[in-house]
């Protein structure tokens, strides 16, 4: 259906040898896959089992905790270099496919597979990405932008939430609009200072009932794909 809005669930959880992330779920072609959830880059990328089988040993893929895709016959097209502020940089080439997300289908989706990587995945576990940031990745369409006409709009929501008792924080990627009913009205709307990223200006800053930071006013880049403050 168009018009709709694609609803993802999320959990925030533990990665061994790489660390916490907050990862999204979804089907590819039929094969489930957590990707990381990252506002702060733009490449929709996901490992391919065939290179990080080769690279470390067949059937290595199986123990991935968050899935490969598989692609025997895909032939490895023009290479892209993603590099992320860490330094870690990954190889991508361009594939098709058809995305399942909260039980709906979606036709024709462009991402990039994964070829290469350094670190590479015996320092560093290999993570797909849902890259939700502004600036394109040269080659590739926005995510949203390839959305248009198969969701409300160009917008996404995302939240979490403590679930007692559970072993990871819950939550949900709402792809082409919200949910009225997970929020008190009204929302608060917070100007960007680019369009490039999601940068905001900080003004005060207190966790729970902690010390109260004030008179900040500085720039902070909402980057879901980072651990730290």
């Amino acid at each position: 259906a168009y018009g709709q809005v694609l609803r993802m669930d999320t959990a925030y959880c533990f990665i061994p040898r790489y660390g916490y992330a907050l990862t999204g779920g979804q089907s590819v072609d039929n094969q489930p896959i957590w990707a990381q959830i990252d506002t702060g880059a733009s490449a929709l990328f996901f490992t391919w089992k065939e290179w990080y089988d080769a690279v470390t040993h067949p059937g290595a893929s199986s123990q991935l905790p968050n899935g490969a895709y598989e692609c025997p016959h895909c032939p490895v097209g023009p290479i892209t270099p993603v590099i992320f502020s860490d330094g870690t940089t990954v190889h991508i080439f361009p594939h098709s496919g058809t995305f399942q997300i909260g039980g709906k289908n979606v036709d024709g989706i462009t991402f990039g597979l994964v070829s290469f990587q350094d670190p590479p995945p015996d320092v560093l576990t290999p993570v797909h990405s849902i890259g939700l940031g502004r600036a394109v990745t040269p080659g590739y369409h926005l995510l949203m932008d390839q959305l248009q006409g198969k969701v409300a709009s160009t917008t996404f929501a995302l939240y979490l939430k403590s679930v007692p008792d559970a072993v990871r924080t819950q939550g949900e990627l709402l792809l082409g609009g919200g949910d009225p009913t997970l929020y008190k009205a009204p929302l608060t709307y917070i100007p960007l200072k680019s369009q490039q990223e999601y940068l905001v200006t900080l003004g005060t800053l207190q966790v729970g009932s902690g010390h109260k930071s004030i008179g900040i006013n500085q720039p902070a880049r909402i980057d879901t794909g980072t651990q730290g403050l």
